[in-house]
Parts: structure tokens; sequence; C-alpha cells
């Protein structure tokens, strides 16, 4: 019996010895057997969880896997329905991917999720979430755009509960949540727009879409500074951020700030109008008035630019006045003021043109933002042409990039920039060598700021008539 009763017991010993419960650190990770107020090894206090001691041991040790042995699905991608969008995002949302997209009030952001969503190219169910307007409100607009859209549902909530339930019973395959700032939770002490209660709001959001593979699209708010407002961190938390931006009173783009999966320097362009965003198939024509051999005015140049994978020309005026103040200025929305600054130093220093007792005034036509480094020929032979009223004898375009000692340096992608110049009838093109040019495209090889102002400009009073030099234009 003794024995007996001592195997029971050794027994009941090792059973209790599977039964038992470990504690582990929720910071490092440390396994304890009992509860500890402060972890021995990171020194954190009330941070032991409870966990099933079974559970813990049988876990399994992870494995890596080569890279080369991971097969990408090509399914993933899922086309937008606007090309313009797809271009931007790469090809088309990613499944499992979280896209933040931000603008200012009125440029367009719901008009553009709401045909996004009535024509994504996904067979399963697509879910707008409408957490600032009501749902005849979505109705009417879609009305205004013609939009047909029987896989479009709609919910008006703020409340982030409700909407996760919502999900996880409806599980569409694509979410787009208009906007962020507004949704609430009501298990958070923050209140809405701050800092923890968007972070919290964003994790859960983010996780159910990785879990469910699904498509969120989320609409954000931006701060008078043109960012997305709340934490940067949520820039961190999304795979893709995009920026809506509005050019003139029509014209908007769209641009990656981020992008996980695709290219960042890409933009899309559209047009709105009364049935919402329109594609723009030759957004060049929109950016240049004065082409097909019409004489520009003083100031005015034509820039060929690279924007993502296409080029562009866009005209680049400029006004240089009087300084209305001690201090001169430089006003320059589209183009970097410190550039400008630069530009009109060498200019300067080149070619003997004093800027120091001007105000300059620079603009983009179609409000296009100029970041190509090739932009810098043409804005300096616009400045140039504004301060001397000299004019081209017809419409110039340029691209280079220009260095402190003025000499003009070669541009990626020449042969294709100056087909695009052709394509709207431009007959000059000032750009440095070598380039292999097509017969007609009109290149002319500059090394230099004088060879490039000597090439592109012509008195004004040739024109008109009456004499004048460059050194009384100057004056």
């Amino acid at each position: 019996m003794s024995g007996e009763s001592g195997a029971k017991r050794r027994s009941g010993v090792k059973q209790a010895g599977r039964e038992q419960r470990l504690f582990v650190c929720s910071q490092c990770e440390r396994r304890e057997p009992k509860w500890l107020g402060r972890c021995p090894n990171c020194g954190e206090w009330n941070s032991f969880r409870e966990v099933d001691g079974a559970a813990a041991a049988s876990s399994r040790t992870p494995l890596a896997v080569p890279l080369t042995a991971i097969e990408a699905d090509p399914g993933l991608r899922v086309a937008s329905g606007n090309g313009e969008l797809d271009r931007v995002l790469g090809g088309g949302f990613m499944r499992g991917s979280t896209t933040l997209i931000g603008g200012e009030p009125g440029v367009g952001k719901s008009t553009l999720l709401l045909q996004v969503g009535a024509k994504l190219q996904t067979a399963g169910r697509v879910l707008y979430v409408s957490a600032e307007e009501s749902a005849e409100h979505l109705r009417l607009r879609a009305d205004r755009l013609r939009l047909r859209a029987p896989r479009l549902e709609v919910w008006a909530g703020a409340e982030l509960g409700d909407l996760l339930r919502l999900l996880d019973t409806a599980r569409p395959a694509a979410v787009i949540v208009d906007s962020l700032q507004a949704l609430t939770a009501a298990g958070s002490n923050a209140p809405p727009g701050a800092v923890n209660h968007l972070k919290e709001i964003c994790d859960a959001l983010t996780g159910w879409t990785h879990a469910r593979n699904a498509i969120t699209v989320l609409v954000a708010h931006v701060t008078k500074e043109g960012g997305i407002a709340g934490p940067k961190a949520i820039e961190h938390m999304v795979d893709v951020v995009l920026s809506f931006e509005t050019g003139t009173a029509e014209l908007r783009f769209l641009r990656a700030a981020k992008n996980r999966f695709g290219p960042v320097e890409e933009v899309a362009l559209f047009e709105m109008t009364g049935r919402g965003l329109r594609q723009l198939s030759d957004p060049s024509s929109r950016f240049v008035e004065h082409a097909d051999g019409n004489r520009p005015p003083p100031g005015v140049t034509v820039a060929t630019i690279y924007e993502g994978s296409r080029v562009l020309c866009v005209e680049v005026q400029a006004l240089v006045v009087p300084a209305q103040r001690s201090s001169p200025r430089i006003v320059s929305d589209r183009i970097d003021a410190g550039r400008v600054a630069r530009i009109a130093a060498v200019l300067q220093r080149s070619v003997q043109v004093p800027f120091l007792d001007r105000d300059i005034y620079m603009n983009v036509a179609g409000g296009m933002r100029l970041r190509d480094v090739a932009a810098d020929l043409p804005i300096a032979l616009a400045l140039y042409g504004a301060r001397t009223e000299l004019t081209p004898a017809a419409t110039v375009a340029a691209f280079g990039e220009i260095t402190l000692a003025g000499q003009v340096r070669c541009a990626a992608g020449a042969e294709r920039r100056l087909r695009a110049a052709a394509g709207l009838g431009i007959r000059v093109v000032l750009a440095p060598g070598p380039v292999s040019s097509e017969p007609g495209t009109g290149w002319q090889p500059v090394a230099n700021l004088r060879q490039a102002v000597r090439a592109a400009l012509a008195p004004a009073s040739a024109v008109s008539g009456t004499a004048a030099s460059p050194a009384a234009a100057g004056r």
C-alpha cells in the first residue's frame, strides 16, 4: 500500500507539474514559475503575465525561410479601375495593405474614392465607411457622378467597435474609411483626433487588414502646412501614403510620399468636372500655352521635366520688378525659393545681370511643382528674360542642370524630353550634349549659361522695331 500510494503521489506530482502555470515578462519574455512584481532581467514593474506552461513548453522554435524559396503570388495586385491611380500605386492596390490618403478639404478625396469603390476590380464586396456624411448624401453624390456600383455597400457610422464587428461579419474584400480622424473608440480615454486615439484606431484597422488579406484605404485630414494630421507614427503604420494636391481650379495632383510596393516619384493628374475626376490623357497641353511657334512674352520658358516615368512640358513664368522694400524678396510657391535664389546668383555672376535690388516672382502654369534638377536651365532663361525684358524669337524649350560655375550639365532621358517638346510643335530645344537626337527635334547644344542666353533670346525691340541692348535692359 505504501508503495502504491507513493507511486500515486509521484504521479500526482508529475501531473501537477504538467499543469503548472508560468509567468512571462511582456517586455523581455523572461519566464518565472511565480509572479514577480519586478522583472529581474529588464527591471520593468508589473510586466509578468500568466500563461499556460504546457503550451509554452510545446511552442516550436521559429524557422527562417530562404528568400529564393518564397513564391510571390501575382494575383496580390488589384486594379483600381483608374489608370492614373494605378500608376501611382505601382499597378494597383496590394492585398493585405493599408493606404493612407490626405489632402485639403474640397480637393476631391471622397469623390475619388467613391469612383474607385465603384470600379475596383475585385469579385468581393466593397465597403464604404462614412464617418462624416450620411448614407443619403453619398447616394446623391453617386447619382451626380452617374456611378453604377452594385457591389459597393455603405455604412454611415463612427464607432470603431461597431465597425470591427461589421467587418468580421461582412468580410469585405476592400474597405474605404472616410475619415480616420472622425472615428471614435468607446474604450479609449483619449479624445478623437489625439495622438493615442489615432494610433489605436489605425492599429486596429491595420491588424484586421493583415488578418483578412483585404484592402483598406484611410482618408486623413491635413494640417495647414499640408502634412497628414496626427502623429508621424501613423504614416509608419501604413503601407502607402498618398498626397492629393490642388493645381489650378480644376487640376489635381496625386503623389505617393511612401509606397512599400512601388515607386514614389510617380504623379497622377486629374481634372475636376461636373461628373467627378477625369484622368488627363495629354497633360502637357494643359501646362503649355505658347506653343506651335507663338511668340511668348518675356520671362516665359518651357521646361521638359520628368514626373515619374513620363515626360511633361510645363511653362515656367518669371516676373522681376524693382524691390518694394529694403530687403528684396522671392515669392515662389511651385519652385523652391532657395533654388530660385541660387540660380539668380549664378546668372548675376555668369552674365552680369544684377538681381540684388529686384523682387522675384516665379510661377508654373497649371500649378505643377518643379522638382526635376533639369528644370534649372528653363528657370534661368525665364529669370533672364524677365530681368532684361528680352523675349525669344519663338517658343523655346530647355532642360539641364546648372552648376555654381554657370555650366550646364546633361540630364537623364534627353531623347524622350526632345520628343515631348517636338510633339507640342516646339522647334527650338536648348540642352547640353551629347544627345542622340532624332531629325526634327530642334536640339541646340549649349555648354553654359552665356551660350544658352545667346541662343534663346532676341531683343523685344526686334518685334517693335526699336533698338534696345541687354545692358540697357539690365539697368
